[in-house]
């Protein structure tokens, strides 16, 4: 009998990382990481780059495992790469803790169910923001989790082109940047086969979904860049449903910044669809 789900996971990757970083013969008695990065991290640019700390290479090595099986420490690595060129034996410790959470949890995997008797596709997705995260220019960060029959396959964590002047307006931007990657997905689809509509976009912030649901410019939205409207049109011709989600549940937030141990592995053990 076949199995009903499949698994997807990059341990031979992540323990020849180890070895190749000196992480285990550098700590025999590894210290345990519950997350990638610890609460509420804020680092600043270093004064140029120390060659002497191979930070492009294990940055790389880890891009590669966080775009393709462990979306959990997709943020922690796109975080880190801001300092691709300014950093230090600082930045590169937190880099390396990314590396040690990898190791502690290499048996995790990116699991996807099967969906018996399913004739059409379901698309849903889920966006969140963090406004003015970032302390050296406060613009916001984005994340967005796009799933096929409730199995995650595209997620996205990006620095917002422009500062928002408020949590509405970067919850609206990154809700276009989720409405991006759920239009490419429903566009490629539907030169298969045909996609449910709606497809139910979750939010935690009900303004980003009111200034998305009604076509009023105001002194508080008329600034807004015309590109961030794109979503609006799919609201408003019932492509895209938007629904609220509280903000404890919404899986996107492990995109946008370092969480809690504990609601980081609530939200990891979402995304990677894990066995409870």
């Amino acid at each position: 009998m076949e199995p009903d789900f499949i698994e997807m996971s990059q341990k031979r990757q992540i323990e020849n990382a180890a070895i190749q970083y000196g992480l285990l013969t550098e700590d025999k008695n590894m210290r345990p990481a519950a997350s990638p990065m610890e609460a509420n991290l804020d680092l600043q640019p270093a004064v140029g780059e120390d060659h002497t700390l191979p930070y492009r290479a294990l940055l790389g090595t880890l891009l590669w495992i966080a775009r393709n099986t462990r979306p959990d420490i997709f943020f922690s690595v796109i975080y880190l790469a801001r300092f691709s060129n300014a950093y230090s034996s600082e930045h590169y410790r937190h880099l390396k803790r990314v590396l040690r959470y990898l190791v502690c949890t290499k048996d995790h995997k990116l699991t996807y169910t099967r969906q018996e008797g399913a004739t059409n596709f379901s698309i849903n997705s889920l966006s969140d923001s963090d406004w003015a995260s970032n302390s050296e220019d406060r613009r916001s960060t984005s994340g967005a989790l796009t799933y096929l029959f409730g199995n995650l396959v595209s997620w996205t964590s990006k620095r917002q082109v422009t500062v928002a002047l408020s949590s509405t307006e970067a919850e609206y931007m990154g809700l276009t940047e989720s409405v991006k990657d759920t239009m490419y997905l429903n566009n490629l689809l539907e030169e298969i086969g045909t996609v449910v509509h709606p497809i139910v976009t979750n939010i935690d912030n009900l303004g980003s979904g009111f200034m998305a649901e009604n076509s009023v410019n105001s002194k508080r939205t008329k600034h807004i860049s015309v590109r961030h409207h794109y979503c609006r049109q799919f609201v408003q011709d019932k492509t895209i449903d938007l629904q609220y989600v509280s903000t404890d549940e919404n899986t996107a937030d492990i995109m946008t910044k370092p969480l809690p141990a504990p609601k980081f592995i609530k939200f990891m053990k979402r995304l990677l669809k894990m066995r409870q």
